[in-house]
């Protein structure tokens, strides 16, 4: 049977590249400049150990030192892969099963050792040096092994050079203990070699010289008895320690030393306006760089670097808030202690610590920072402004912040803009709400449209009666404007038109929903809920076929 029915292939390749084209081939360069560098030092150094390891094997049991095996390698070119030789040199050792358990009766007595403790693949660095392997990548596999694999696992595995070893071999360190000896091929494919088929592919899509390191420090761990005992997570493989330490820890703090940089420089020019100071480029150097470790290092172990600080609440500033007073304290605990080869002023520190968290929040909220104020600047802009349906929000209240919530952070905000609210609350009148100011009171509705040039009047109000909201219906349709009613089902619609597609609605298509949205609204007004739901389906389904369409 073949391998297509037990092993699932979809979804499992992305073809997107997390970087661009440029790192990729730095990658390259430098993976094979470091397993040339790594197999060359690795073979001169092992070379008398591997002359001793080679009277051992002779003085075990007859036969050559070296076993050469058929494997696949990159492209599907088969290569020579060199071990130890580990059992007997006879025929029934030749006609056993390309896969062995751990007690196999063909491995020789000092040929157990050797595999035990993966001496045995030593030699392979042969076949990195000459290029036929790399340290890290998916094992080689024998032809009939291969033959197995289905055709999208095969191709994408066979890009790459196979390795000595992969986060999948550090997965199945154990592999031989796990198969049984009576079906050992069968069991093979059908329990182990699916996982590791996955684990390489995962490794593939995201490989880089850091994950490679992160694969090597982790086979040297494995060969530690205490830690082999232990079931690695295999999130661990996947990012790898090294990798994970580096994105949670090194990745913001060059973006933190930049900040404290310019934040230390600039304390001391303000400090200077007042007092003499002569402190010198190397010193403003090393205090940013002590201001970014301590702060990238409290941030570390608060867990406030592990936050997705596009998607982060304003609260999430009281921690970095919490976390930029630490590092002023510990400055200002150092400089009272003199451990500074330099005196500093506490207020000088305390500027320096203010300074660096503005600094440091305005980097990490860089996006939404500079999304606002491009809402802002086609506010300003007015009439000049032609980017999208222009949209005036009936109601300032609740449901009023919902709909333009709505509309701003869902995908929406390609095809509409909210110019602003109408309200009858003069309270309300001329503030602003969630970056959109309310421009006056419903009366003002025909102006507003004309003077703003407005496409869409969205309907949000929900605390007012039905001859209320029909009076002020038939004023929004004597107007130009399309009215859409967002009250009753503004949440229940959002979740269900964000689950049906994550695509923008563009063009035409936008009309053919607001004109849905609006069936809806005069359904439920009629109380016909089996309609309705009907229309929402049918709303649901035109956006689910656009998303196919697009991502085709």
């Amino acid at each position: 049977m073949k391998m297509e029915t037990k092993i699932p292939t979809q979804g499992l390749f992305p073809h997107k590249r997390a970087y661009g084209e440029w790192f990729y081939v730095i990658d390259t360069i430098i993976r094979r400049a470091m397993d040339i560098l790594v197999a060359f030092l690795g073979l001169l150094f092992l070379l008398p150990w591997f002359f001793l390891i080679g009277i051992f094997i002779k003085h075990d049991t007859p036969g050559p030192v070296l076993y050469r095996g058929l494997r696949v390698g990159k492209g599907g070119k088969a290569f020579k892969i060199l071990k130890f030789r580990t059992m007997f040199d006879d025929e029934e050792s030749d006609k056993g099963p390309p896969i062995t358990t751990h007690n196999d009766p063909r491995i020789t007595p000092f040929g157990k050792w050797l595999r035990d403790t993966k001496v045995n693949e030593f030699p392979q660095l042969w076949n990195v040096l000459v290029g036929q392997m790399s340290l890290v990548g998916p094992r080689p596999e024998d032809p009939d092994i291969c033959a197995e694999w289905p055709e999208a696992y095969r191709r994408r595995i066979l890009s790459v050079r196979p390795g000595i070893t992969s986060p999948a071999s550090v997965m199945f360190f154990d592999e031989e203990e796990r198969l049984s000896i009576l079906a050992v091929k069968d069991d093979y494919l059908e329990n182990i070699l699916p996982l590791k088929l996955r684990l390489d592919i995962h490794y593939i899509e995201r490989r880089t010289v850091l994950n490679d390191l992160d694969a090597l420090f982790l086979t040297l761990a494995a060969l530690v008895p205490r830690i082999r005992e232990k079931n690695i997570n295999e999130s661990v493989l996947i990012k790898g320690p090294i990798f994970s330490v580096f994105y949670v820890f090194f990745k913001w703090l060059f973006v933190d030393l930049v900040v404290a940089v310019g934040a230390v420089t600039a304390s001391f020019v303000l400090w200077r306006l007042s007092t003499p100071l002569n402190i010198g480029a190397l010193n403003v150097v090393w205090i940013a760089i002590l201001i970014a470790l301590l702060f990238s290092i409290t941030n570390y172990f608060f867990g406030i670097n592990r936050i997705a600080w596009r998607y982060a609440s304003a609260e999430a500033t009281i921690g970095i808030a919490l976390s930029a007073a630490f590092t002023t304290a510990i400055l200002v605990l150092l400089d009272s202690f003199r451990l500074f080869p330099i005196r500093f002023y506490p207020n000088n520190l305390v500027l320096m610590g203010v300074l660096s968290f503005m600094g440091f929040v305005i980097m990490r909220y860089r996006n939404r920072i500079i999304t606002g104020l491009a809402r802002q600047w086609l506010a300003r802009r007015g009439k000049g402004a032609n980017l999208g349906e222009r949209a005036i929000i009936i109601g300032a209240g609740q449901l009023g912040l919902k709909a333009c919530r709505f509309v701003n952070q869902g995908y929406l905000d390609k095809v509409i803009r909210v110019i602003g609210f109408v309200d009858d609350d003069s309270y309300k009148v001329g503030l602003v709400i969630d970056g959109a100011p309310v421009l006056g009171y419903t009366a003002d509705l025909p102006a507003l449209i004309d003077q703003h040039q407005v496409d869409i009047l969205i309907f949000a109000i929900s605390n007012i009666t039905d001859r209320e909201r029909q009076k002020l219906l038939s004023v929004c349709r004597q107007t130009p404007a399309q009215v859409v009613g967002f009250h009753s089902l503004i949440n229940s619609i959002g979740d269900s038109l964000a689950a049906a597609s994550d695509a923008p609605v563009q063009g035409q298509n936008i009309e053919q929903v607001l004109r849905g949205l609006s069936e809806v609204d005069q359904r439920l007004q009629e109380n016909d809920i089996a309609r309705a739901r009907q229309q929402l389906d049918t709303i649901i389904e035109q956006l689910s076929e656009q998303k196919e369409t697009i991502t085709n």
